[in-house]
C-alpha cells in the first residue's frame, strides 16, 4: 500500500472520527468491541460500570478518539480500583482538542502516530501486559510490521479485525480467516479462544492469544 493513498484515507477517517464521537456513540462502540474481545468478561466492574485493569499496561492498536481504556476511569475520585499502570493509544487519525484533553484527564497517553512505529516509543518485550487490536489493519499501510511490532512488545494480544470486506478509499485491505489464521499459528503464540463473529454488518477475525 502506498504512503499517498494512506494518507489520503487517514484524512477521511479523521474526518469520520470527528463526526463519530459524541457520547452515545463512544459508548456502543466502545461496548460492542469490549465484548466481543472478552474484556467485559474479564474486567467489567458492575458497581461503577468501568474496567478494573489496575496494575496493568494496556497498549490499544488504533483506539482513535473513542478507545476502550476510556472506561478504565483513571483519576476519578472515590473509585474502588486504581484504574491502569500505564495506558497508550497508538493511532495516526487526527483527533481534536477536546478529544485529547479526555485522555490526559484519564492519564492515557495518546501516541498521534502509524502502529508500525510502535517500537519507537515502547521496545521492551513484553512491556504491556494486554494489547488491543479491533476494526483497525484495514485501514493502515502494513497489517504484517504492526502485528509483529505489537507482539513483540506484548504477553497477550486481543484481536477483532472483519473479514472479506471489499476495498475502498479508506479500507485499505482485505483479510480472511486463513490470512490470520497463518499468522497466529506461529509457535511464539498460544491460542486461548479464537471464534468467527459478526459485529455490526459483517464477520470478525476474534482471538486472545498469549505470546511466548
Amino acid at each position: 500500500m502506498s504512503e499517498e493513498a494512506w494518507k489520503k484515507a487517514n484524512v477521511d477517517e479523521s474526518a469520520y472520527w470527528e463526526i463519530f464521537t459524541c457520547e452515545v456513540e463512544t459508548l456502543k462502540h466502545q461496548d460492542i468491541y469490549m465484548q466481543a474481545l472478552g474484556i467485559t468478561q474479564d474486567y467489567y466492574y458492575e458497581p461503577d460500570r468501568s474496567l478494573n485493569m489496575s496494575g496493568l499496561n494496556v497498549l490499544d492498536v488504533g483506539g482513535g478518539p473513542a478507545s476502550i481504556l476510556l472506561r478504565t476511569n483513571n483519576n476519578l475520585p472515590n473509585r474502588p480500583h486504581d484504574g491502569l499502570n500505564k495506558g497508550v493509544v497508538i493511532d495516526p487519525v487526527m483527533i481534536t482538542d477536546h478529544q485529547k484533553l479526555r485522555y490526559d484527564f484519564h492519564d492515557i497517553e495518546f501516541i498521534e502516530d502509524q502502529a508500525e512505529n510502535i517500537d519507537k516509543y515502547y521496545s521492551e518485550k513484553g512491556f504491556f501486559d494486554e494489547c488491543f487490536i479491533y476494526n483497525c489493519l484495514q485501514h493502515v499501510v502494513d497489517p504484517l510490521k504492526i502485528l509483529d511490532k505489537i507482539t513483540a512488545v506484548s504477553k497477550r494480544i486481543r484481536i477483532a479485525e472483519p473479514l472479506n470486506v471489499p476495498t475502498d478509499h479508506m479500507h485499505l485491505h482485505m483479510f480472511t480467516e486463513n490470512y490470520f489464521d497463518e499468522y497466529f499459528s506461529q509457535d511464539r503464540f498460544t491460542c486461548h479462544d479464537k471464534t468467527i463473529t459478526a459485529i455490526g454488518s459483517c464477520n470478525h477475525y476474534v482471538g486472545l492469544f498469549h505470546i511466548d
